[in-house]
């Protein structure tokens, strides 16, 4: 169980900065896909997929929700979503869309730090 709750987590990390990643490029530079509808969608989906593998994960192991690295990846999902929301809906120009699109990416490449050390500061 716990084999496949990792792998399905890992590739959907994997596909939510992906995703995350071409549609902001999308974004930043006007084009008109990043209007579609399964655009739109697709990375509510990859992102419900990771979250559930992440709840499974944890209660399949020894984490726990109260374990301070895991903690912090759950702040960062909230900033993480936040700062999508600035890029995507909020931000106008292409340099604030940018600003924040890059400030996501560092957030996600921290959370994955994060995941892999175990550590809060995982420098």
């Amino acid at each position: 169980m716990y084999a496949s709750l990792l792998l399905l987590h890992k590739l959907a990390v994997l596909t939510s900065i992906a995703v995350f990643f071409v549609r902001g490029l999308g974004v930043i530079y006007d084009r008109e896909w990043v209007k579609l509808k399964p655009v739109k969608i697709v990375p509510h989906i990859v992102d419900t997929l990771l979250i559930a593998s992440a709840i499974g994960i944890v209660i399949v192991t020894p984490f726990a929700f109260s374990d301070p690295w895991i903690l912090l990846k759950l702040i960062g999902i909230f900033v993480y979503v936040g700062l999508s929301v600035v890029v995507f809906k909020i931000a106008k120009s292409r340099t604030q869309r940018a600003l924040f699109w890059v400030l996501n990416l560092a957030v996600l490449f921290f959370l994955v730090a994060v995941t892999v050390e175990k550590q809060v500061w995982p420098f």
